[in-house]
């Protein structure tokens, strides 16, 4: 029973084991696909904002306009425009600042009425400001520390255009700890998680990592090695890497005209947690079911085995000769099959000791008998023996007067021919030629007197006859 559990479970975990690897597969995808479309609408969000700055005249106007930190707080326009970031802070508390970069002063206006960077501040050298110009659509930023909120913030900028020629950016800031309250919210089972990066491969959220301490140190490629340039080639797909000696499943899905990638990672322990539930399930009850029956094997052999064995033992002594079968009396008191059996057996070994005393009683009987005939024939033999040498002639009739015996003189007289003297009856052939003989027998019932009479050869034979 216990192979066939055996190969059935190997069974069993080999189909089942592809079934559940492919169904987890199957879902980590699908897990994969809608964080991307909610974090695709999240960040929609804000790039919507971000392009409805860059259409407004009013951006581009004062960007390229502005030839001095100074003449800003001046311009006509700037009360406007600051009106304007601030109400858009306003509207969002996970915006944590708006501005606009203006190329020319190597400013920066936000939503801080009164704000001046700092003396030393290089607009070309800010990343948004980089990928903005270099990709010329709405970019999104690595974590970094933002120097006027001092917070850890993306950026998602795009560049201002006054005809045709870039004169500055509009940005906004989304603060990391609302993007990880988000991203936090999404469960992949039991252990697993999502993660967002960029396509450059730097990481945005991973449960694992705090990044308000080392948001710029953390590269996918730190965590997955061979497989960081599938996940960075702008492809969804789904591999299976090992970190930290334990194997795992990660999905990947790249954010529609974004620069995010969506990954969302499961243990493969909980992937087969399931299957091993079940195996583990099976083997209890086996081992549930091994002690039934092994409390089943004890009651049998103790109420039906052990019985059995002891009627077995005692139908074997009984075809040795015993004459009894001795069965304990705890069997013969049993209502069921088995005290059936031992009372039809012990009522049948006293049938049959009683039939074996009968039989051995006539056996006696008969021993006897024979022992008595066989001595009385070994004796009537010894008679014959000493009347066969007599010559005397000696015959023994039987009760119809038939001869039985005759010896040797007897036949010398020649009564009748010998092939036919055991077919007559001597007494008739005497008695025939003597009437007065017959008539003395028939009246007194018997004859003891000496007859003669010749036989065939004319000789004279004188009998002494006793009838």
């Amino acid at each position: 029973m216990i192979l066939i559990f055996i190969i059935y479970a190997s069974f069993f975990n080999l189909k089942n084991k592809q079934y559940f690897e492919q169904t987890n597969k199957d879902s980590l995808l699908k897990d994969a696909k809608q964080i991307a479309t909610e974090v695709q609408l999240f960040m929609n969000t804000y790039q919507i904002i971000v392009e409805q700055m860059q259409k407004s005249p009013d951006f581009a106007t004062i960007a390229s306009r502005l030839n001095d930190r100074t003449a800003k707080f001046t311009d006509p326009l700037y009360p406007k425009i600051n009106n304007r970031l601030q109400q858009i802070r306003q509207n969002d508390n996970n915006i944590a600042l708006v501005y606009i970069g203006v190329l020319k002063s190597n400013d920066l206006i936000t939503n801080i009425y009164e704000y001046a960077p700092p003396a030393d501040y290089v607009l070309s050298e800010r990343n948004w400001y980089k990928q903005s110009k270099n990709l010329n659509r709405a970019t999104i930023t690595s974590p970094y520390i933002d120097i006027v909120t001092k917070k850890v913030v993306l950026t998602i900028s795009i560049p201002l255009l006054k005809d045709g020629i870039q004169v500055g950016v509009a940005g906004l800031d989304l603060m990391l700890d609302d993007i990880y309250k988000i991203m936090s919210n999404y469960k992949i089972g039991d252990k697993g998680y999502a993660v967002l990066l960029r396509k450059d491969g730097s990481i945005i959220y991973h449960p694992q990592y705090d990044f308000s301490q080392n948001w710029n140190e953390v590269n996918i490629s730190d965590l997955l090695e061979k497989n960081s340039s599938t996940i960075l080639s702008g492809k969804s797909g789904l591999i299976e890497y090992t970190y930290q000696g334990e194997d795992k499943y990660l999905a990947y899905l790249p954010i529609e005209n974004s620069d995010l990638i969506v990954a969302a990672i499961i243990p493969e322990s909980q992937v087969y947690a399931p299957l091993k539930s079940f195996l583990f399930t099976n083997i209890l009850v086996l081992f549930l079911v091994l002690i039934l029956i092994s409390i089943l094997l004890v009651y049998l052999e103790k109420t039906i085995a052990k019985p059995i064995v002891i009627i077995s033992n005692a139908l074997e002594n009984f075809t040795k000769n015993d004459l009894s079968i001795t069965l304990p009396n705890e069997l013969l008191l049993r209502q069921d099959e088995i005290g059936n059996l031992a009372r039809s057996l012990k009522f049948m070994s006293q049938k049959i000791s009683n039939h074996v005393l009968e039989i051995d009683e006539r056996n006696l009987a008969l021993s006897e008998e024979i022992s008595i005939r066989t001595m009385i024939q070994i004796r009537l033999e010894m008679i014959l023996k000493l009347l066969s040498g007599t010559r005397e002639a000696i015959f023994i009739l039987d009760e119809s007067y038939t001869c039985l015996y005759k010896n040797n003189a007897f036949e010398e007289l020649n009564i009748t021919p010998k092939d036919d003297f055991d077919k007559v009856n001597i007494i008739d052939k005497i008695l025939s030629s003597k009437a007065h003989l017959l008539q003395e027998l028939l009246k007194t019932g018997q004859i003891v007197k000496e007859v003669s009479f010749q036989n065939n050869n004319g000789i004279i034979i004188c009998l002494f006859d006793r009838l």
